[in-house]
């Protein structure tokens, strides 16, 4: 596992080269990293902070209500869909891991950044590797919510 970035309230791994995890707040229709709000088509600008767009064929969102459907059809001009089904309009053939309700991570972001503050990007990355040796999100109760170009899959292509 690589760590990305870390923000105060997020933090960006990728396991693989091809892979890329987002542990963040989120509630309907967006997610909070930098202490920004940011809807899908935002967030989308984002990602090619941490990785180049065109490396990128998974997206796991690990942020509570990222895959609960947004109520209000104007609601950050993205419909009555999810976050993930809307982002992964978007990204066309990469699959969107996200989830119903709340998600704890083993990891949470606010504990993680005094580490990093102390011990910078390398360290920190060191210690996770450490501890967590199977990723950092890993709940057998709550299962992904798994989109390919906007359209839910009952499992991961």
């Amino acid at each position: 596992m690589r760590m990305l970035n870390i923000y105060p309230d997020s933090y960006i791994v990728n396991s693989n080269p091809r892979e890329i995890s987002i542990i963040s707040h989120g509630l309907r229709g967006m997610v909070i990293i930098d202490r920004k709000l940011l809807n899908p088509p935002r967030f989308y600008q984002y990602l090619s902070r941490w990785m180049p767009l065109r490396d990128i064929s998974c997206v796991r969102i690990i942020a509570c209500e990222s895959a609960n459907n947004v109520s209000n059809k104007t609601y950050w001009n993205i419909g009555n869909k999810s976050f993930g089904e809307a982002l992964s309009s978007i990204m066309r053939n990469a699959v969107i891991e996200c989830y119903l309700d709340t998600v704890r991570s083993e990891c949470d972001p606010e504990l993680l950044w005094p580490v990093y503050q102390t011990l910078g990007l390398q360290g920190t990355e060191k210690i996770i590797q450490h501890l967590f040796t199977n990723g950092v999100f890993n709940d057998p109760n709550n299962q992904p919510v798994i989109y390919v170009n906007g359209r839910q899959q009952s499992q991961r292509p």
